[in-house]
């Protein structure tokens, strides 16, 4: 019997760890993100695999039923929240997409699963972006994510944040000039 080529877990196995290698990644907080996800129902899998289509084509209550569904085998992953939460920002409900994106950050860090570390940061300090009077607030959340990055060893890149809190410094120098001439108007109009 002839054996076909192509992947088989041995060489994804190795393909894996080399990649991790060159990018200075140790085996503890991959292995430990790995055992999670090994742990999990494979039912799991396929909600999210039936969410994520859902969504793409703007059906969110099968999206939101399915993510509800995933997250109730498993409650503690990272990803089902996260995606859950890009969801409920995309959609508008900024509120509980920051809601999801801590839960997100919450669970990654006790599974030490990095990948989800940086991508809850990111989806936070950019729904912060968007919510009316959180731009100080989102401008801690970028650097916070910054300093992730510059020590994740390449598995975050912090360009984003960089420029968001250039972009948001810009903003808020602006809006500071504004309060300066809407009260200069003001006062002009009070004078006889």
């Amino acid at each position: 019997m002839e054996r076909k080529r192509g992947f088989t877990a041995a060489r994804i196995f190795t393909a894996f760890w080399q990649r991790a290698a060159l990018r200075g990644l140790t085996a503890a907080p991959v292995l430990a993100a790995s055992l999670a996800s090994a742990q999990v129902p494979p039912r799991y899998h396929a909600q999210l695999r039936a969410a994520m289509p859902a969504f793409v084509a703007a059906d969110v209550p099968s999206a939101e039923r399915a993510f509800a569904e995933a997250l109730a085998l498993a409650p503690s992953q990272p990803d089902a929240l996260c995606y859950r939460a890009e969801m409920r920002r995309a959609t508008g409900d900024m509120n509980a997409a920051l809601e999801g994106f801590q839960d997100c950050l919450r669970f990654a860090r006790e599974t030490e699963d990095r990948r989800f570390v940086g991508r809850a940061r990111h989806g936070g300090a950019s729904t912060l972006e968007r919510m009316p009077g959180r731009m100080q607030d989102a401008r801690v959340a970028w650097q916070e994510h910054v300093r992730f990055a510059d020590t994740s060893g390449g598995l975050v890149d912090g360009r984003t944040g960089r420029a968001r809190i250039e972009a948001i410094d810009a903003w808020l120098a602006l809006e500071q000039s504004m309060v300066e001439v809407r009260a200069r108007i003001a006062e002009r109009e009070r004078a006889p």
